[in-house]
């Protein structure tokens, strides 16, 4: 593999579409999570060149890299699991998971469970983690 192919992989979303679908969308979009983008067709993007700001500045974990691998077997469409960092800098220490799929699988689970000795996360209103990053939050958001 060429460096320049895998430079091709890291910078791009290929075929995931889990944030179009799964996650709100704000201004000028107003798309709430759980439906699909009005502006994804045949599981594209009909407006990618001029898709609004937040869509631009938007980029998932496996996108950014660092806590999960860039391979395509963690992208959220393949593993069933989006997982979502907070931009707000009092919760720099929690991420987000949204499933992508009903059921999450053996694979997803194992990340999960090797994940939650690290990071704090959220999944179905459920926190994991550390006992200290899950104290830390619950006394922010206790007091917020």
């Amino acid at each position: 593999m060429s460096s320049k192919y895998a430079l091709k992989l890291i910078t791009k979303c290929g075929d995931c579409t889990a944030c179009c679908t799964h996650l709100t969308i704000g201004e000028p979009l107003n798309k709430p999570a759980g439906i699909d983008c009005p502006n994804l067709i045949n599981n594209q993007c009909s407006i990618y060149k001029d898709r609004p700001q937040c869509c631009k500045d938007f980029e998932c974990v496996w996108f950014r890299g660092g806590v999960l691998d860039r391979s395509e077997a963690y992208r959220p469409d393949n593993l069933g699991l989006l997982f979502v960092e907070s931009n707000k800098p009092m919760f720099k220490d929690v991420i987000g998971v949204v499933r992508v799929h009903k059921t999450i699988s053996p694979k997803a689970r194992r990340l999960l469970w090797s994940l939650e000795k690290k990071h704090l996360f959220i999944l179905d209103d459920v926190l994991y983690g550390p006992q200290e990053l899950i104290d830390k939050w619950k006394e922010m958001y206790s007091h917020g």
